[in-house]
């Protein structure tokens, strides 16, 4: 497997790091599956995010604007973060 970084310290938490997060998110789909449930998929609520501000998920256009910022997010990571 790659190095992500070259301290092996920094490279095991940043590896546990990833897998959790792809831990979570097979959970989280697996739940929007099984009980028919979308709103947890939403990226503000996956930021915890709707704990700071509640209203945050319920606002019209919420999961638009969750999908927007996900978007955004993956495009300044690819064109800043990739070669």
């Amino acid at each position: 497997m790659a190095h992500l970084s070259g301290n092996r310290y920094l490279d095991a938490f940043l590896k546990l790091l990833l897998l959790s997060a792809l831990i979570h998110g097979a959970v989280a789909v697996t739940y929007a599956i099984v009980f028919k449930d979308t709103a947890v998929l939403n990226y503000f609520h996956i930021l915890d995010l709707d704990l700071l501000f509640p209203q945050i998920i319920q606002i019209t256009g919420g999961d638009m604007g969750s999908l927007a910022v996900w978007i955004i997010g993956y495009a300044v990571v690819f064109f800043l973060f990739t070669r």
